[in-house]
């Protein structure tokens, strides 16, 4: 019988420490680490001083390699669309897209216009329409309001347009902004358009002639610039009854371009 050369042995705080044969050897146990047959301390972590791979198991992929250098986005991938950063998925699904404020870069004031330059609407467009229109040009615009001046001899209200009688088939004021066609307003009597003015910013003066002003809002639209389209985004204005008898009429754009 191999008899252990210590009866007893106490720690510090007087609780008996075990000791254990090892082959010829006597040991102390140890808690709290992990040793070897030759009493060798082994941090179960690593591996020759490396961090251990994770073996390949069911449902669990192995590693064996670090990440490369810089971002790492496992998984996923950086991509540029329509000039923005977006992150997607393995499958190619969108999962984050990121995009960049509009900037001001100036304030847009430009009257709607035939394409022979007029923007007079007291145009007779009873038997051919006549087509007034605006586009945004080179840069992204947001739009703001439209602007009708009109004057005539007496402006009134009722069952008038102005100083005339109500029109057959009306002002027709269409956009088309990000690619979708709204129609606005179509008005025959002067009262549609109090109706469809911003609060106060409805005016008539009695003068000689009288003069109507008014602003519808756009608000809200954004209108991209010429070529991102089959079709360029508009406002549009389509005379299609006899107005030559008004003084005047003309409707002003105005909208923030943006880059």
């Amino acid at each position: 019988m191999n008899d252990s050369p210590a009866v007893i042995l106490y720690d510090a705080a007087g609780n008996p420490v075990a000791v254990t044969l090892d082959g010829s050897v006597y040991r102390l146990e140890t808690v709290g680490k992990l040793r070897r047959a030759d009493g060798t301390v082994v941090n179960p972590a690593t591996e020759d001083g490396n961090l251990a791979s994770i073996k390949d198991t069911d449902g669990i992929k192995k590693i064996t390699d670090p990440l490369p250098a810089g971002t790492n986005l496992l998984g996923r991938a950086t991509i540029t669309q329509n000039g923005n950063d977006a992150i997607v998925g393995a499958d190619g699904s969108l999962l984050v897209r990121a995009v960049q404020p509009s900037v001001g870069a100036g304030m847009v004031n430009a009257y709607l216009e035939t394409s022979g330059g007029s923007s007079e609407m007291a145009v007779n467009g009873s038997g051919t329409p006549v087509v007034f229109e605006w586009n945004p040009g080179s840069n992204d615009v947001d739009g703001l309001a439209l602007a009708l001046a009109a004057e005539d001899a007496t402006i009134h209200f009722g069952d008038k347009f102005m100083g005339i009688s109500a029109l057959a088939n009306g002002v027709l004021v269409e956009v088309k902004a990000g690619d979708v066609t709204h129609t606005l307003h179509n008005i025959k009597r002067t009262r549609e358009i109090a109706q469809n003015a911003v609060p106060g910013s409805l005016q008539v003066y009695s003068a000689t002639p009288d003069i109507l002003v008014a602003r519808t809002s756009l608000a809200g639209l954004n209108f991209k610039k010429s070529g991102t389209y089959v079709t360029d985004d508009y406002v549009r204005v389509t005379i299609r009854d006899n107005l030559s008898l008004l003084d005047h009429m003309s409707i002003l754009f105005s909208g923030l371009e943006v880059v």
